[in-house]
């Protein structure tokens, strides 16, 4: 059958069957679904268009009906081949889509479930354990990064137990979600910078995007974290007094500066500089797309993406004890 063919199949037989059972709807999803290979990607746009345009259909033929089965399979699927495809922001998106239905599925057992436990970096229960062990050995390079730089132990058992699952107990699992994604894309955007010829004036939008999200991630965590300032902005939770006694460092204003001078006291060593290279970013490259590139690329934004990693995982180290 062509996949015109399975899709009509599909909304046919959603609009005869009685679905309202969690298992039954799963039944209907594995039936009609395509799924993923195992062992490496195999035409994963083509399994990921197949899958948008079922939901797409199903709910055209029906919006209650669909709004009120368990899609958890079908988002699965998508997150899975997001990834495969390294549209990584999607892949979570839908991740989080899934971990949404479980929680309505099973209100008690949901994080027991495949989503919930692959942003726990559990990979021998998933469908997708490539792509979980993949995730889960890029979140232990860091790890073993900020070890040596810090001489901090932090474990992968110590960040999901303190702080992965505490956030998804508390319906915060997207910070979570967000820095592996910003850890994803890192590596994307490193290899797509080495392709460009020597810097020049122009956008190099997708590089300043993305450090530009590095300052947001932490300050959606010390906001998260430190809910007295959450109304506050980053210059301001790092000037607090809460923020110095929680997480143990002192760190100068973090206004605006010249990229030259930004990326010269970025290769300072410290948890202060992690710090104000973040907070700096986060004022930076929210204003202007088009501006003078990074002096020395990639260097330079290699080394400012590890200062915001290192930022995150510091203050999570001392926020999450």
């Amino acid at each position: 059958m062509t996949a015109g063919q399975l899709l009509d199949l599909a909304v046919l037989t959603f609009k005869e069957r009685n679905l309202s059972r969690a298992p039954d709807a799963d039944r209907f999803f594995v039936d009609h679904g395509i799924g993923n290979t195992e062992d490496r990607p195999a035409s994963p746009y083509e399994r990921f268009v197949y899958y948008l345009e079922l939901l797409q259909r199903l709910r055209a033929s029906d919006p209650q009906k669909f709004a009120s089965i368990h899609k958890g399979i079908p988002l699965y699927f998508l997150a899975w081949l997001a990834f495969d495809l390294h549209q990584f922001e999607a892949a979570l998106h839908f991740l989080d889509a899934s971990i949404d239905e479980d929680k309505r599925k099973d209100p008690a057992g949901w994080l027991a479930n495949p989503g919930p436990q692959f942003l726990l970096l559990n990979a021998p229960v998933q469908a997708a354990r490539r792509t979980v062990e993949m995730l889960a050995s890029r979140v232990d390079l860091e790890l073993n990064r900020l070890t040596g730089r810090y001489n901090i132990t932090f474990t992968r058992a110590d960040f999901l137990g303190r702080f992965a699952e505490p956030m998804l107990r508390a319906g915060t699992g997207g910070i979570v979600a967000a820095f592996y994604a910003f850890l994803l894309e890192f590596d994307d955007r490193a290899v797509e910078v080495e392709l460009r010829s020597s810097p020049v004036l122009g956008s190099y939008q997708p590089l300043f995007l993305h450090l530009f999200k590095g300052g947001l991630l932490l300050e959606t965590l010390l906001k998260q974290s430190l809910p007295a300032l959450a109304t506050s902005t980053l210059g301001a939770i790092l000037q607090h007094q809460d923020f110095k006694a929680r997480v143990g460092v002192t760190v100068q204003s973090i206004q605006e500066v010249p990229l030259a001078t930004l990326c010269a006291d970025a290769l300072a060593t410290t948890p202060e500089s992690a710090f104000l290279a973040t907070g700096r970013l986060r004022n930076t490259m929210g204003h202007n797309l088009i501006r003078d590139p990074l002096p020395k690329l990639p260097d330079d934004y290699i080394t400012l993406v590890r200062q915001e990693i290192n930022a995150f995982l510091y203050a999570v180290t001392k926020l999450y004890p």
